[in-house]
């Protein structure tokens, strides 16, 4: 099988988002034994995390999101020069930014690669000529992380359906596995300061004014006054948090409502505190993370069906999907998963089963192997 020569471009400064989706990709098809060049903000975390996994990170160019022209014509040129003498087959983009500095670079290369743009969210159409051309007309192919995506960039954009492959979000089972809860839940208890006797649902997601956060306190208000002795744990940082807080207290929920920050180097241990996760929207990286890694812990899950939240999940088999906004729904839903304890054991089950089958690194690598493949007609 012949190695492809492979740059992944994202210049989001950001270790959020669609960071760690790239990083783990460029892993992956690094250990299917392509050559991946890495190309980031420089200085940052991605940076950081991209070396340790041995990774080639790219410093000649800079991808920039600043409107500043001599840093993009810096890029283009240099990023042009590469391209010819790197003889690279695939550029693979992920956002706005980085790829226009694609598009750009490669009208003015000799090397004339392919360029593939993931999407990340439905966020990135808003109908304008320049979308259009972006998306449509100077991209050889485009991946959305779910069918949302996919419908959406068809509905919006017009561009066909044939021209886009849905390849869903990976998470690493070694890292988040049953086992590991177990071992620590017991320290997950004392990190987020909840006794043995309190059961906790969890909900790990930015602190925004889009991630349903009123919806869930609504659904959750009720919960309190039929069982004293559930909690809902906040996990996040976010812009909202005054707004959170505020609701909060205005439903007399300060008792049963707590916030946990934001956690990243301990979330193994954060989320075996818990006894049920929650999600009521994806976040800014649309392969909805937190529910797969959730799941993967052996953690039972009630979500929404909300911008393709639900495709993860198998309602009814290893989680409950909710209809956005049905909050009577909402509530039977989370009052049976907590008087329901064989059923949360069997959705946690087969929830990991499910992720194991589908959502694994090597399995998300290989279809966007399969996806270069066809992009360079070597198939």
């Amino acid at each position: 099988m012949k190695s492809l020569n492979i740059i992944q471009i994202i210049s989001s400064p950001w270790w959020t988002g669609a960071s760690e989706p790239v990083l783990q990709l460029s892993i992956g098809l690094s250990n299917l034994g392509h050559n991946v060049d890495f190309s980031c903000i420089l200085g940052e975390e991605l940076e950081k995390k991209a070396e340790k996994n041995d990774l080639k990170v790219i410093r000649k160019f800079v991808p920039t999101r600043k409107l500043n022209p001599f840093e993009i014509f810096n890029f283009v040129n240099s990023f042009a020069k590469y391209l010819d003498d790197s003889k690279v087959d695939i550029i693979h983009t992920h956002l706005t930014a980085d790829h226009w500095l694609a598009n750009f670079s490669r009208i003015l290369a000799k090397n004339s690669p392919k360029i593939i743009r993931t999407i990340h969210n439905s966020r990135v159409s808003r109908s304008s000529i320049l979308d259009n051309y972006l998306l449509a007309k100077s991209t050889d192919k485009l991946i959305a992380v779910n069918r949302y995506i996919k419908n959406y960039l068809h509905s919006n954009l017009e561009i066909p359906h044939q021209k886009i492959d849905v390849v869903q979000g990976a998470v690493d089972l070694e890292k988040f596995n049953p086992k590991k809860r177990i071992e620590n839940r017991k320290i997950g208890r004392e990190i987020l300061e909840i006794g043995e006797e309190t059961f906790a649902i969890g909900i790990v997601s930015r602190l925004a004014h889009d991630r349903g956060y009123d919806f869930l306190l609504n659904g959750f208000k009720k919960i309190s006054v039929d069982f004293k002795k559930v909690k809902l744990v906040i996990i996040g940082k976010g812009e909202y948090l005054p707004d959170i807080e505020y609701k909060v207290e205005q439903l007399g929920l300060k008792n049963t409502v707590s916030f946990a920050g934001y956690h990243e180097e301990d979330l193994v241990e954060v989320l075996s505190g818990l006894d049920l996760f929650t999600l009521m929207a994806p976040g800014s990286e649309g392969s909805c993370r937190a529910v797969l890694e959730s799941m993967a812990m052996g953690l039972p899950n009630v979500v929404t069906n909300l911008k393709g939240l639900d495709e993860v999940v198998l309602h009814g088999k290893n989680a409950f999907s909710v209809p956005y906004g049905d909050e009577k729904i909402l509530v039977e839903s989370f009052k049976e998963m907590i008087v329901n304890k064989d059923l949360r054991d069997s959705f946690g089950r087969k929830g990991r089963t499910h992720v194991e089958r589908l959502f694994h690194r090597d399995y998300q690598s290989k279809k966007i192997e399969t996806i270069y493949k066809e992009t360079l007609n070597l198939v």
